[in-house]
């Protein structure tokens, strides 16, 4: 039972303690479900987002929520977890690199271990606890305050947690990498879309792979949905944009390849 704080701190911005970070934003997850706080949050990310309008506020902060869901799903996949109850974190806001970044800290990290019986069980009911009662009600506010549907939020979220565990469980040990895999394969097959309050599951998507330009030869997925980065100031959309056409798609990766050259 060891929680790998050092992979959530590194790779998922998740700290046992609060970080040394000054702060633009800052506030409990669960006042994140109040229409009032969840406004507020909007206005505010949109405004550094430098968008056309709140939208983005909603699908950028999911790319950030990812590292959080993966290191609930990693720490479970150790055999640990942890209260992530959104009354027992925060987040924050901090500028790096030109970028604004999140981080997420709890206030009591007091780490649980797994039971000795019954321990394939558990890890899929501690993930069930988690997405049913910490994300999906955070993605459904989120969803409300912006007018963005939460099955975009939740389509962005499951390419974004596949492309986690892919890097993930190269930096695990080799039982803890087999959980972490199985771990993804439940909660995109074999979790009750009860746990999301929609009709079916939204992580149970459909990977299309097309080619890498950023590594001629290979291969990258395709995002289940747009992130809508278009409306962001200084943006444009994406390579792995699900609305571009094929046509669209083979000049971006000619000026891509082109650049790369130059």
């Amino acid at each position: 039972m060891k929680v790998p704080f050092s992979l959530l701190e590194t790779h998922c911005y998740v700290y046992a303690d609060r970080p040394n970070y000054e702060a633009g934003y800052e506030t409990q997850l669960d006042r994140l479900l109040s229409p009032e706080e969840a406004d507020r949050f909007a206005n505010w990310y949109g405004n550094k987002l430098q968008a056309s309008d709140r939208t983005p506020a909603a699908t950028y902060f999911v790319s950030w929520l990812r590292g959080f869901a993966g290191a609930a799903m990693t720490t479970v996949a150790c055999g640990a977890t942890l209260d992530w109850s959104l009354s027992n974190w925060s987040v924050l806001s901090y500028e790096q690199g030109g970028y604004t970044r999140f981080a997420f800290y709890a206030h009591d990290s007091t780490v649980i271990g797994s039971p000795k019986v019954g321990r394939e069980r558990w890890m899929q009911e501690q993930l069930d606890g988690f997405f049913g009662r910490t994300l999906a009600p955070l993605f459904r506010s989120l969803s409300q305050a912006v007018s963005v549907p939460e099955i975009q939020l939740w389509r962005l979220q499951a390419t974004g947690l596949q492309y986690f565990v892919q890097y993930a469980e190269k930096e695990l040990n080799a039982s803890d990498a087999a959980a972490l895999r199985r771990l993804s394969e439940y909660i995109t097959a074999g979790m009750s879309p009860a746990h999301f309050g929609l009709r079916t599951n939204p992580l149970h998507i459909s990977i299309r792979m097309i080619d890498n330009p950023y590594e001629p030869g290979g291969q990258i997925a395709m995002k289940a949905a747009c992130c809508l980065a278009f409306k962001v100031g200084g943006s444009g959309y994406c390579y792995t944009c699900p609305r571009l056409t094929s046509r669209q798609r083979s000049l971006m990766k000619e000026k891509i390849l082109a650049g790369q050259q130059a």
